[in-house]
């Protein structure tokens, strides 16, 4: 009876303990970022801008960026069915598409111009380095999807974008 003891302590207690340790092991490996952006289109077309911004209310100092106050990430655009092959902002399958200015707060903003690219489900990225620590590593991070839509018969909004792009990163910039 006494042989049997240590067996069924292995089973009540210590086997449940190693499998939940793995089990947070594996999970934690394919973890994605707590960061995403609400969008204020989920359509678009190339040349149209949309908005967005991170989620919630957060305390003073607390936003959903908080790791990356007071920067200008790149945000870009690829095909959802390709975005887990990207590792870094080099990729040739991103497309810029603009900026998420995260204020002091860790509070992000986003402008973004659809950029010319064929219709289709897209998730939008951002690069923050500064997020890597709490992404799994991961610096170049999904935080939206958005479909793009082929382009209706309006004016062709690309000057429109050009110069939304070019006032962005002046009033970004303007306070540094």
């Amino acid at each position: 009876m006494i042989g049997r003891a240590p067996a069924r302590v292995f089973a009540r207690l210590v086997f449940p303990i190693l499998l939940s340790l793995c089990f947070i092991t594996l999970t934690s490996v394919g973890a994605r970022a707590a960061l995403w952006l609400i969008l204020s289109a989920s359509t678009a077309s190339p040349g149209d801008v949309v908005l967005g911004n991170t989620p919630g209310r957060y305390s003073p100092g607390q936003g959903a960026v908080a790791a990356a106050r007071s920067e200008l990430l790149p945000l870009f655009l690829v095909p959802t069915t390709q975005v887990e092959g990207v590792g870094s902002a080099d990729d040739p399958r991103l497309a810029h598409t603009g900026w998420l200015s995260v204020d002091s707060s860790g509070n992000g903003h986003a402008i973004i111009i659809v950029p010319t690219l064929s219709p289709g489900a897209y998730t939008l990225m951002v690069k923050c380095e500064a997020c890597a620590p709490t992404s799994a590593g991961r610096s170049i991070l999904p935080v939206a999807e958005i479909t793009v839509t082929p382009v209706g018969d309006e004016a062709p909004a690309s000057l429109l974008g050009a110069l939304v792009d070019a006032l962005v990163r002046g009033l970004c910039h303007a306070g540094r």
